[in-house]
């Protein structure tokens, strides 16, 4: 019996599809190196918009291949010789009592539905408020695509009739 696909279900899996195969012909690979400057990922969505008092709230789902021991996608950032990305490699292997491989690079891959929200007040040159970055579970994903098209589909309603008094 066939599961029965919940809204929007369809379109967010066929962003998916791409990663996932790719993934699955990558994932047994013990020579695999993983490169930061070759990201195999699909944009799920990026959402921003501007609120009171010119605050731009941003949202962002992607979905990425990635080395097991990472903890968000904050091991891109290049800061200080990747040192977010050197922290989350130490901390999951020690976390687990386990060896750590020679090259942080070359180890073990997951599929990871990254998510990453923050509000920020135009023109303050300020810090991020309400900054969150992690990885959620596919249900998760599912539940704020299916957020997101819903309002997507509001917005293109709104300007399709603004179109038409025009």
């Amino acid at each position: 019996m066939e599961k029965k696909l919940q809204p929007y279900e369809k379109e967010f899996i066929d962003k998916t599809r791409p990663v996932l195969e790719k993934f699955k012909s990558i994932k047994d690979n013990k020579d695999y190196l993983y490169d930061l400057k070759d990201v195999t990922g699909a944009e799920i969505f990026n959402f921003r918009s501007v609120g009171d008092h010119m605050v731009e709230h941003t949202e962002i789902l992607n979905f990425i291949i990635v080395p097991i021991w990472t903890k968000n996608s904050e091991f891109f950032d290049e800061t200080n010789n990747y040192t977010i990305a050197r922290t989350q490699f130490e901390n999951y292997y020690a976390d687990r009592m386990q060896i750590k491989p020679a090259n942080m690079w070359q180890t073990p891959l997951k599929l990871a539905f990254s998510y990453c929200t923050y509000d920020y007040q135009i023109n303050s040159f300020g810090k991020l408020e309400n900054y969150v970055n992690k990885f959620i579970s596919y249900e998760s994903a599912l539940e704020k695509f299916q957020d997101y098209s819903r309002e997507y589909q509001k917005l293109m309603k709104l300007v399709a009739e603004h179109k038409k008094e025009k």
